[in-house]
């Protein structure tokens, strides 16, 4: 799926509003205006009205459908910096960027939870969010990791598919970007070059990740050896 800040027409004649004909009759009276003289620049919505083809209660709600779609598109700026996508061209961004979509969470608010079954795969934009572990005789799920901007998660699961094996909750407010698994299959089959970089990535932040778990168990082991003695 492409996300990009859609057209007013397209949103009127997506919700059945107008016929495809009569938004092609409002863009040739729109342009009929430009040409001529005395003549100005008219919005669509104005030429709509003006035919008659939509009331004002029509023009308001694509618009704010318009607003609130304008919020998912991910912009190439946002996505440079990011660790996993290091080493993709210019191109591979513009591209990549339209099959990604923002979302927003607010404080204490839960991405996804540990044994969810999805395939996406997340970055932070901005804010903050707890990993969260359910373990076996703890009551309450341990926190792991603080993710912090341009710290991607959920790579798991978009690799193999399997259950989600953490739970990832917002410490603050937090907008992140998501990359759902099937669009990215869809955009590798234009250009895999992007599917190398980003899969030799994932590797190199999991075995990252695995080193710094392997050190905290040798510190939790060595503490409570002494704790035992």
């Amino acid at each position: 799926m492409l996300f990009r800040k859609r057209l007013l027409g397209e949103i009127l004649v997506d919700r059945g509003i107008i016929g495809v004909e009569g938004l092609n009759l409002a863009l040739e009276r729109q342009r009929s205006a430009e040409m001529l003289e005395w003549g100005r620049w008219r919005k669509l919505g104005e030429v709509l009205l003006e035919e008659k083809l939509v009331t004002k209660k029509q023009i308001q709600e694509a618009m704010e459908i318009q607003a609130e779609e304008a919020r998912k598109v991910v912009t190439v700026q946002e996505l440079e910096g990011i660790p996993i996508l290091k080493g993709l061209k210019k191109e591979e961004f513009e591209l990549l960027a339209t099959c990604c979509r923002k979302e927003y969470y607010k404080k204490d608010e839960v991405i996804f939870s540990q044994g969810d079954k999805a395939d996406e795969l997340y970055a932070v934009l901005d804010g903050k969010a707890d990993v969260l572990i359910k373990m076996r005789g703890i009551k309450e799920p341990a926190s792991i990791h603080t993710l912090k901007p341009k710290e991607v998660f959920g790579e798991l699961a978009f690799i193999d598919r399997a259950p989600r094996s953490a739970t990832i909750k917002c410490v603050h407010r937090s907008d992140v970007v998501v990359l759902k698994k099937s669009d990215f299959n869809s955009m590798v089959k234009v250009s895999p070059h992007i599917e190398a970089v980003v899969i030799k990535n994932i590797a190199t932040i999991l075995s990252r990740r695995m080193r710094d778990t392997d050190a905290k168990l040798k510190r939790y082991i060595a503490k409570s050896k002494k704790v035992d003695k």
